[in-house]
C-alpha cells in the first residue's frame, strides 16, 4: 500500500504532485521495512540524507520486504563519485561485488568497467568480459555495446569484428544511440558486414534522431553524394547550416 500512495504523490498519479506528502508516506514504508520505500525516500532528500538512506537499506537488505539489489549499485556509485559521502573506491568495489553476487546487472557493468580499465582494481580484461557479458545476456543496451567494443578490440576475448557487429546491432535495435552510430559506420565502411550505404543511411538517421550530432554530418555527406539515398544537395546544405549554427566546427568551414 505504501508504494502506491507514496509513488502517487511523488509522480502525480491521480493526485497533485506533493513531495512532502510523498516523503511522509515513504517514511511510513521504511518503518515497515519496505525496500522500495527506501529508494523512493532517497529521491526526495539531499545527497547526504539520500546516502544515509541507501546505506541503511543496504544494512537491512536481508530483512526488507521487496529488497532491490540495485541498491548496491546506487550505494557503490555514491562511494565511487563521493556523492553524499567521502569518495571511497574500496567501498565502491565492495558494493558492486555484493550487487553482482545478488544478480544486479548494473553492478556487473560498473565492476566490469573497473576491471576493464584497471580503475582501482588490477586490470583484468577476462574478468571484465565475464561481468559485462552477464548484463549483455540480460539485454542491457550499454552492456551489449560494451561487449561489441570488446570483440572489436580483442579485450578478454578473441578479436572478431563480425561478432562485434552482431552485438552492436543488438544494442542499436533496442535504442542505444552510440550503437546506432557504430552500426552505421560498420555498414558504411564494410567492417564486420557487407558494405551497404542504404543501411548506413538508415542507422545514421536513427542515431541523429536520437541525439548524435556527428551522425548528422554523415547524413549530410550521404545526401550530398547520393549514397544510400537520392542525391539532395538542398537537404545536405540545410543539415550543414543547422550544424554550423549549433557550433559544429567542420560545418563552419
Amino acid at each position: 500500500a505504501f508504494s502506491r500512495v507514496d509513488d502517487a504523490y511523488y509522480w502525480a498519479l491521480g493526485v497533485e504532485k506533493d513531495i512532502e506528502e510523498a516523503r511522509k508516506w515513504y517514511k511510513k514504508g521504511m518503518e515497515k521495512g519496505n525496500g522500495k520505500a527506501f529508494m523512493g525516500y532517497a529521491c526526495t532528500v539531499d545527497d547526504r540524507e539520500a546516502f544515509k538512506t541507501y546505506k541503511k537499506a543496504a544494512e537491512l537488505y536481508n530483512e526488507l520486504e521487496y529488497p532491490d539489489p540495485y541498491i548496491w549499485n546506487i550505494l557503490g556509485d555514491c562511494y565511487y563519485n563521493g556523492t553524499g559521502t567521502e569518495k571511497n573506491l574500496r567501498k565502491a568495489v565492495e558494493c558492486y561485488e555484493k550487487g553482482v553476487e545478488l544478480g544486479d546487472n548494473s553492478c556487473c557493468i560498473r565492476l566490469g568497467q573497473m576491471y576493464r580499465e584497471g580503475d582501482y582494481v588490477e586490470q583484468d580484461s577476462y574478468r571484465a568480459f565475464e561481468l559485462i557479458e552477464r548484463a549483455a545476456d540480460a539485454n542491457y543496451d550499454d552492456a551489449l555495446y560494451l561487449i561489441g567494443e570488446m570483440y572489436e578490440n580483442g579485450e578478454g576475448t578473441e578479436m572478431d569484428e563480425y561478432e562485434a557487429f552482431e552485438w552492436f546491432t543488438k544494442s542499436a535495435e533496442i535504442g542505444y544511440s552510440d550503437a546506432m552510430y557504430k552500426v552505421a559506420e560498420m555498414y558504411y565502411y564494410g567492417n564486420g558486414t557487407d558494405r551497404d550505404y542504404y543501411e548506413a543511411f538508415y542507422w545514421y538517421k536513427q542515431a541523429a534522431d536520437n541525439g548524435r550530432t556527428d551522425a548528422k554530418w554523415d547524413l549530410a555527406w550521404q545526401y550530398r553524394k547520393g549514397l544510400g539515398t537520392s542525391q539532395d544537395i538542398d537537404m545536405a546544405v540545410a543539415i550543414y547550416t543547422d550544424l554550423a549554427r549549433n557550433g559544429h566546427v567542420r560545418a563552419m568551414v
